[in-house]
């Protein structure tokens, strides 16, 4: 995958999210998606690394591309309609006063620290003994 492959396969990916506010919902089906999520995920570090090398990445770029590879995995889902109705459930009691133990999105990774840690990498500040 080139760069420009990367970048354009981002751009999709960006466009495929809907604005969830308006529906009570908070994820999507996949099929939304323009491509696998993996395709999405290594279109992330390719399109990374390449910022890096041309010394184009700034804090504000490395934060956009760090949420938009976090979204990947928790707004995008298999059973949308399954947790939007649960979400929407537990919403409607919410307002009514009553608190529901029960709601979980499951374990959630916390997937924004894996691509922080590819973009330190590919700077050369990951940890490493410069010996």
């Amino acid at each position: 995958m080139t760069p420009i492959e990367a970048e354009k396969i981002i751009n999709e990916y960006w466009r495929s999210m809907k604005d969830l506010r308006s529906a009570k919902a908070i994820v999507q089906p996949i099929s939304d998606l323009p491509c696998s999520t993996g395709m999405i995920k290594y279109a992330h570090f390719v399109y990374g690394e390449e910022l890096i090398k041309k010394n184009l990445l700034t804090k504000k770029i490395g934060d956009q591309l760090t949420q938009s590879y976090s979204k990947i995995h928790s707004r995008f889902v298999e059973d949308s309609d399954h947790i939007n109705t649960k979400y929407k459930e537990y919403i409607t009691g919410l307002e009514k006063g009553k608190i529901v133990n029960d709601f979980k999105l499951g374990d959630l990774i916390d997937i924004d620290v894996e691509y922080n840690n590819f973009l330190a990498d590919c700077q050369g500040n990951y940890g490493r003994n410069k010996d």
